[in-house]
């Protein structure tokens, strides 16, 4: 196991030797530090920690005593789920803006993301047609992120910034009539936000059936506000192709590569202007 590198995430083997105590203290140092400014790492470290508890608590009773090495490791899984909960409350206290950190970080490990639009902030998946339904295959992160857009729907505040987050949790687990209605309810409470457009532009394209006249009135509107935001002319392109509208698609696609012309997202949308240009 080699010794985490404080420019890169940590490797597998060091994540699980931290969660079980098992680092020196200056590689702890630099996991802790790492951690608290990546919410994938934390992630990591959060789900194996309390793995560790649920074994520990969960399973049978035994006979015998525990050894002094059972009782050291559940000291030391014990442990590291209360560091955990101090980190995540460090990474928390300087993320408090940002209620979607964690669900935009299970949504990139998804092998498919569930709405074909660029959702603000959101990491690339790619997107595959018709995946939905009861043949949709089941993936790691699943529940997890089922779990997670249900505690941000649950979560209190009647503010823009709530019905975003609801709105965005609604439409990756699918839930896209409801999308539609509370990212509808953040635009109005914040109009001056262009990425609250942006993603009801994306769950417009989503809804059944869809709606690509109003979503290109919403991509319009995150354009005007944010003109350099890549997404917002990723969202307009897919509504004027919907409308039949190419050359003012490819047009859009190709403002959102000018944008963007470097990130996965680049090549999907290539793919887009290389079909409309035939």
């Amino acid at each position: 196991m080699s010794a985490p590198d404080a420019n890169s995430c940590p490797e597998p083997a060091v994540l699980a030797a931290f969660v079980e105590a098992k680092l020196s203290a200056a590689d702890r140092l630099v996991v802790e530090r790492h951690v608290t400014t990546c919410p994938e790492c934390l992630l990591v470290v959060g789900e194996a920690s309390d793995y560790l508890l649920d074994e520990k608590d969960g399973g049978e009773v035994e006979a015998d005593p525990p050894s002094p090495s059972r009782r050291g490791w559940g000291f030391a899984a014990a442990a590291a789920a209360v560091l955990f909960v101090c980190l995540a409350v460090a990474w928390l206290a300087t993320h408090s803006s940002d209620s979607l950190a964690r669900l935009r970080a299970l949504a990139a490990r998804l092998p498919a993301r569930p709405v074909e639009g660029r959702l603000d902030g959101f990491s690339y998946v790619p997107y595959v047609a018709h995946m939905g339904g009861p043949d949709k295959a089941e993936s790691i992160g699943e529940a997890a992120l089922q779990t997670e857009a249900r505690r941000i729907r649950e979560a209190g505040g009647n503010d823009g910034a709530a019905w975003h987050a609801r709105g965005v949790a609604a439409l990756v687990v699918g839930q896209n009539a409801d999308a539609v209605r509370f990212l509808g309810l953040a635009t109005q409470r914040s109009p001056e936000k262009a990425a609250y457009w942006n993603d009801l532009a994306a769950a417009l394209l989503a809804s059944s059936p869809p709606d690509s006249r109003a979503a290109l009135a919403a991509a319009d509107r995150a354009v005007a506000l944010a003109p350099s935001l890549s997404a917002a002319h990723f969202n307009r392109a897919l509504a004027a192709d919907r409308l039949g509208r190419r050359a003012e698609a490819a047009r859009s696609y190709a403002r959102a590569l000018d944008l963007d012309p470097r990130s996965p997202w680049a090549a999907e949308t290539r793919r887009h202007l290389n079909r409309l240009s035939r």
